[in-house]
């Protein structure tokens, strides 16, 4: 999450910049000068690209700590966790943690470094991401009465201590109450390990708080309306499935009524072809019959007498008989002419 400064403020100190990830909200912010310090070579190197870019950036490569003396500066394969402090209980957060080198160098007195920036005595952030080193440099702003210049403290620490003889981040809480600033933890911290707290000096801390309050009272009016949005969200679907739940009955009522329909029409059809192939049987009997009736019928003509026609002829009437008859008539006559 990308930090924000909750309160105005007109310049900065950054203690272990790193590669300038905060560089963009300093410059957004319009502050000036942005100190930027760092003391491992390669990220002062990215710094210095970004300081040819804004004029309001002044980089200082240095190793800074509460008092000027030699030190080690151990450097590690995550650059962020570079200390002049030998790690400790790092490689239980961090397995893959490897110490690369062991440099030794001068570190700076954190009092004299500001003095000769020459800073403005009021409005100032101090952010110190100097693993080790955090409360050193805190109780030596204290003794020299530096806290005045910094309206704001931005502090990271192991919650849980991580390089040999350095307190855990509760230590660090306690010496910016005793500085005099109210202090909680950033909310913007990625890390649960190693959190941010932040220290805000009386009237910054009351206004940081009245600012707060404010924020808070919008959230839960923000989420009062998100509430009621969500119930007629709810209600809304809960209508359109009800909707839904009547159309589908609706349609299946007219699916029942189709299918119902198709399968009287299918039965229908059914009884017509039945009754079709009936009739067809039954022309196709009655076809047989008649095919019957016709041999027989043929048969009986061809061996059955002829059959007597009645002419008319000069307005007589003449009765031809068939031959059989002639016959008859011819013996009988015949008989008749004996007899006499």
């Amino acid at each position: 999450m990308e930090f924000r400064v909750p309160v105005a403020v007109t310049h900065v100190v950054h203690i272990g910049a790193g590669f300038g990830s905060d560089v963009p909200t300093y410059v957004a912010d319009e502050l000036s000068p942005i100190v930027l310090i760092e003391a491992d070579p390669e990220a002062c190197a990215h710094l210095k690209a970004l300081e040819a870019c804004h004029p309001e950036l002044q980089v200082i490569q240095s190793a800074v700590s509460g008092q000027l003396g030699p030190r080690i500066f151990y450097g590690t394969n995550f650059s962020e966790l570079n200390s002049l402090s030998r790690p400790s209980g790092l490689q239980k957060l961090f397995p893959g943690l490897q110490l690369l080198s062991e440099d030794s160098m001068e570190a700076v007195a954190v009092n004299d470094l500001l003095e000769e920036l020459g800073l403005p005595q009021t409005g100032g952030l101090l952010v110190l991401e100097a693993p080790g080193e955090a409360l050193k440099i805190l109780q030596a702003l204290s003794s020299a009465q530096w806290t005045e210049a910094f309206s704001v403290i931005r502090v990271q620490e192991g919650r849980h201590s991580l390089y040999e003889d350095v307190p855990a981040l509760e230590e660090i809480r306690y010496c910016l109450c005793d500085m005099g600033y109210q202090v909680w933890e950033d909310s913007a911290s990625e890390d649960p390990d190693r959190p941010y707290l932040l220290g805000l000096r009386g009237g910054l801390a009351d206004e940081a708080t009245a600012k707060v309050q404010a924020l808070t009272q919008a959230l839960q009016h923000s989420q009062n309306t998100v509430d009621v949005l969500c119930q007629e969200r709810d209600q809304a679907r809960s209508d359109l499935v009800e909707e839904l739940e009547r159309n589908t009955n609706a349609g299946q009522q007219i699916l029942g009524l189709n299918s119902r329909t198709q399968a009287l029409q299918e039965a229908e059809l059914q009884e017509l072809q039945r009754r079709f192939m009936e009739l067809h049987a039954q022309k196709a009997e009655q076809d047989r019959l008649l095919q019957r009736l016709s041999v027989s019928l043929g048969q009986l003509l061809e061996g059955a007498p002829p059959v007597a026609k009645t002419t008319k002829a000069d307005g007589a009437s003449r009765k031809t008989t068939n031959p059989s008859d002639a016959d008859r008539s011819a013996a009988d006559s015949q008989k008749l002419d004996g007899k006499e």
